[in-house]
């Protein structure tokens, strides 16, 4: 018998997800808590730990919309307890979001939020929203982004353009042919999307 020790990435998850269909707001919790995505502890008994099959699972719950008051009970015995309880707070926030169709039908009209858990979840949600025709709302978005002050941790709000920019790419590989996305890496040559 032999034991094979994988390293998890992060990236190649969260493309592996938007291929895979796996719902935006897991995509956002996992850039957002990333150790998360492999949180592995073997147990004597039944109990999940997250990994990355048991996090995309709980992501397909979570899209199959099962009622609120049942959602602990699943999400805690696909992937743990403490994925459970911090997923769940986090898709909170993901359902008080301005709405992903609003910031695509105006990019100028919402204020951006200030807290990088929120950012994630709503870049996460626009990125879904990925075509050819989104592009250009998509694109202001992130020049919005890459001009915002940085957080008080000393985050750079800029860094969630490009993960808005490489997520939407990854979801429609189409956008990578749009004036749009051409001119905002022709201004950008060093972040490779």
């Amino acid at each position: 018998m032999s034991i094979l020790n994988f390293d998890i990435d992060v990236e190649d998850w969260i493309q592996w997800a938007i291929i895979n269909n796996i719902h935006p707001v897991m995509r956002a919790f996992i850039r957002a808590r990333p150790n998360l995505l492999f949180d592995f502890k073997p147990t004597g008994d039944m109990t999940n730990s997250p990994t990355p099959r048991t996090v995309a699972h709980v992501g397909r719950l979570y899209a199959d919309k099962y009622p609120t008051e049942t959602e602990y009970e699943l999400y805690s015995g696909a992937a743990g307890e403490g994925f459970a309880i911090e997923f769940l707070a986090f898709s909170k926030i993901f359902r008080k979001l301005v709405s992903p169709k609003k910031v695509i039908a105006d990019p100028d009209g919402f204020t951006i939020p200030g807290e990088p858990d929120v950012l994630y979840a709503l870049c996460g949600a626009v990125a879904n929203l990925s075509s050819e025709d989104t592009m250009k709302s998509i694109v202001r978005f992130a020049e919005r982004l890459g001009s915002s002050d940085n957080f008080d941790d000393g985050t750079a709000r800029s860094e969630f353009a490009v993960l808005l920019i490489r997520d939407s790419c990854n979801h429609d590989n189409e956008c990578r042919n749009t004036r749009e996305y051409i001119e905002w890496q022709t201004k950008n040559p060093d972040i490779v999307v």
